[in-house]
């Protein structure tokens, strides 16, 4: 290992291997903690991370569910995020990074506080990075999310 490196892992926290990733938050900077989200995290490298992929307002069997409703499909976003992430052990609570994708920036905008909300009082501060795009692989579908969770 460098001697850059070392130095460079000596300035961030310990870690065990049970310890949650922590928080980085450069000095005077805190715009960001009404949106739900934080600057950066550093993880273990000895935990493991649960990459989920893209999900969305659907029933078990794919069906779409709340067309044309933002906050019933974020919600029912999470509650799929919450399933793949118990089947890896996790909870919202363990999400380090999400990347949100809408093809409505001012609806999801409207509808935000229902993300903002369930993540705070999961104990969840992911980073996030928010996209809007022309559309998601349906029509119907208004909200699609994809995370990195530390175990």
């Amino acid at each position: 290992m460098s001697r850059k490196t070392l130095a460079a892992q000596e300035r961030l926290p310990h870690k065990t291997a049970n310890t949650p990733p922590s928080v980085l938050t450069p000095k005077g900077w805190a715009w960001n903690e009404p949106h739900g989200f934080v600057w950066g995290r550093v993880a273990n490298s000895s935990s493991q991370t649960i990459y989920v992929s893209g999900q969305s307002s659907v029933d078990a069997d794919g069906n779409i569910l709340h067309k044309g409703d933002m906050g019933s499909q974020l919600e029912k976003t999470l509650d799929n995020l919450e399933l793949v992430l118990a089947e890896g052990g996790a909870t919202l609570a363990n999400v380090v990074s999400v990347t949100y994708y809408t093809v409505d920036i001012q609806q999801f905008f409207g509808a935000m506080e229902i993300l903002t909300t369930r993540m705070a009082k999961a104990g969840g501060k992911p980073t996030s990075t928010l996209i809007e795009v022309k559309q998601l692989y349906h029509p119907d579908i208004l909200f699609e999310l994809t995370s990195v969770s530390v175990v």
